[in-house]
């Protein structure tokens, strides 16, 4: 509870601890009539569990997303990709209200103003949610954003290319990066992991797949995406014939760009939009991944196993990514079934 007492500078001292940290906090006031009506008003939000802590009063949002995006302990391309949403988007906007001054309608105008796409307005969602979730476990304040709905966009299109067309890409790019290529096809490998491959990662059969390439800061080696992403596989005996022929860097990294610089999404990308543009098609680097996984559900291969040849977390990021293609080859599946039946059939006749 809060009391009062006079100062000896003739001033009303209002002092209380705050729930929670049960930090000690003093105001002073010139007249006892405001001193009384601050600590009834204070006891009141005590009694009621609206009380906001006085660092929540004093610290702007941009601050706070500041501390709270840098203690993070992700992949740095990771932090950087919420860092720079927070700047660009949410700071301009928001960034200066205090912690206390965000509501739940501050936060729906923000995203429904936000000339974004609607996968960028459940990024700025996502950060928002995460800092007040902090804020709410320091006993800051209680997190706006419980009644405000998270943008939902839509998944982006999965779009596998023909085999053809990704040896055609493969022929088109700049030749150290034709394996690169073929090595997301038919091995579903994405592209900082081919850039993190080891001369000691290949035994001549299997792959081990277990850091990556990342363009934070210019290119360095980090971990994978997550840790299903650590996986060894047997890869094609075509791949393995080139990989075996591979002369390796200096550091024994296996591919490296035209000045020794790290395999990744930045350094790559410029070379592999001029392929496309030869080939003729619209295609993003990690659509390669989607034609290996299309081509390893055609052969009939179990859900489980393309989880962990592409390093998927779950099985159900494989069903929600891949399930539209599991149904198209759902008529292959019956007629195995038919062939099943009536083997059996000549199995009894014989």
């Amino acid at each position: 509870m809060a009391s009062i007492r006079r100062t000896e500078a003739g001033t009303w001292q209002v002092y209380w601890r705050e729930p929670g940290s049960g930090k000690q906090v003093a105001r002073n006031l010139s007249s006892q009539a405001d001193a009384r009506s601050l600590r009834a008003e204070v006891e009141h939000r005590m009694d009621r569990g609206t009380y906001v802590r006085e660092a929540a009063r004093r610290i702007s949002l941009e601050d706070y997303l500041d501390g709270v995006i840098s203690s993070l302990s992700w992949r740095p391309q990771s932090r950087q990709n919420w860092a720079l949403a927070a700047r660009k988007h949410i700071v301009p906007v928001i960034g200066g209200y205090r912690l206390c001054e965000v509501t739940p309608a501050t936060v729906r105008s923000f995203l429904a103003e936000l000339e974004a796409s609607e996968w960028t307005k459940s990024l700025c969602y996502d950060i928002l949610s995460r800092a007040f979730r902090t804020a709410e476990t320091e006993g800051l304040v209680m997190s706006p954003m419980r009644a405000v709905r998270r943008p939902s966009p839509a998944a982006p299109a999965v779009q596998p290319l023909a085999p053809r067309v990704v040896e055609a890409l493969a022929s088109a790019i700049t030749p150290r990066y034709r394996l690169v290529v073929l090595l997301g096809g038919f091995a579903g490998l994405r592209i900082g992991e081919v850039g993190g491959l080891h001369v000691d990662d290949f035994d001549g059969q299997r792959l081990r797949i277990h850091r990556a390439a990342l363009p934070h800061d210019g290119g360095v080696l980090g971990p994978t995406k997550t840790k299903a992403s650590r996986r060894t596989i047997v890869v094609p005996s075509f791949l393995a014939s080139e990989l075996g022929q591979v002369e390796p860097q200096p550091d024994g990294r296996l591919f490296a760009t035209r000045t020794g610089g790290l395999v990744h999404r930045q350094s790559v990308g410029p070379r592999w939009q001029h392929a496309c543009r030869i080939v003729g098609v619209d295609a993003r680097f990690h659509d390669l991944r989607h034609t290996c996984a299309s081509l390893l559900i055609a052969a009939g291969e179990q859900p489980k196993v393309i989880q962990h040849f592409l390093g998927h977390a779950n099985i159900r990021v494989t069903l929600d990514v891949y399930g539209h293609l599991f149904e198209e080859f759902a008529a292959s599946a019956a007629e195995r079934l038919d062939a099943a039946w009536e083997g059996r059939s000549l199995r009894a006749v014989i």
